[in-house]
C-alpha cells in the first residue's frame, strides 16, 4: 500500500526544495485487486488475471514487482494519475512499461499519441521505453491484440524524468517472504535496468510469524 515507503519518499524528496526527482517504479495493484497506494489514482478496463510470488507455482513469469497481471480480454486500458500526491505533484517525460515485450506483436499505445518522441524496446530488461516530447502527469495506456498474439503481461511501470532529485522505488507483495522473490525469474535484469544506487531490504516479518522458524533455511535464502 506504499504507506511507510511513501513517507520516506516524501522526506527524501524534500531535502532540497525544488529538487524532486520522479515517481519511479511501481505496480498498479488495483488491477490485481489488492492494496493500492493512495498517492496514485488508477483506473482500468478489461479482464486481468494476476499471478504473484506468494503462490507456490505462479502461472505467469514474474519480474521485479513480484506480481504479473495478464490481460485476458482482447482489449484493455490503464489510466494512472500521478498528481495525486498531497505533497508533491509528479510529472514525467520518460516512461517504461515492464512487460513481455518479446512475446507481443506491438507495444502498448500511449495517449496522447503525438506526445511520444521515440519508442525503444529492451528485451533483456523486458520493458518498452517511451521518450516523450513534453511532460505529463497522467498516463493513458491502451492494449489490444489479435487472435495470433500472445496475451499482454504487465510486470510494472516506471514514471521517470530528467529532473534532479531522489527516485525512491518500492516493491512489495502482501505475505511475501525471501523465497517468494526467488520465484521472480526477471528480478535481476529488471532491477539492473533501474540502476539503483542503494537497495534497502525490509523483509523477514512473514518468515518470523511462525512457530516453525528455520534459521538455517532463512539464512540460505537470504544469501541467494
Amino acid at each position: 500500500a506504499d504507506i511507510y515507503t511513501h513517507r520516506i519518499r516524501q522526506d527524501l524528496q524534500s531535502l532540497n526544495p525544488g529538487i524532486l526527482g520522479s515517481r519511479g517504479f511501481f505496480f498498479p495493484y488495483k488491477i490485481a485487486k489488492t492494496n493500492s497506494p493512495s498517492n496514485l489514482s488508477i483506473q482500468y478496463t478489461g479482464e486481468w488475471i494476476t499471478s504473484k510470488n506468494t503462490q507456490a507455482t505462479p502461472q505467469y513469469t514474474l519480474g521485479l514487482s513480484g506480481m504479473t497481471s495478464q490481460l485476458a480480454s482482447r482489449k484493455g486500458s490503464l489510466q494512472i494519475i500521478a498528481r495525486f500526491d498531497s505533497a508533491h505533484a509528479y510529472d514525467f517525460n520518460r516512461l517504461r512499461i515492464f512487460c513481455n515485450i518479446s512475446d507481443i506483436q506491438k507495444a502498448p499505445g500511449i495517449e496522447p499519441q503525438d506526445i511520444v518522441d521515440r519508442i525503444t524496446i529492451n528485451k533483456e530488461g523486458a520493458y518498452v521505453q517511451y521518450d516523450l516530447k513534453g511532460y505529463l502527469d497522467t498516463l493513458k495506456l491502451s492494449i489490444s491484440r489479435d487472435s495470433t498474439s500472445a496475451p499482454f503481461e504487465l510486470y510494472g511501470i516506471s514514471m521517470e524524468s530528467d529532473d534532479p532529485g531522489v527516485i525512491y522505488n518500492s516493491i512489495g507483495v502482501n505475505g511475501a517472504m525471501l523465497k517468494s522473490y526467488l520465484r521472480c525469474g526477471l528480478f535481476k535484469q529488471q532491477l539492473k535496468a533501474l540502476e539503483p544506487a542503494w537497495i534497502i531490504l525490509s523483509i523477514g516479518t512473514n518468515e518470523g510469524n511462525t512457530f516453525e522458524f528455520n534459521e538455517t533455511a532463512y539464512r540460505t535464502e537470504y544469501l541467494r
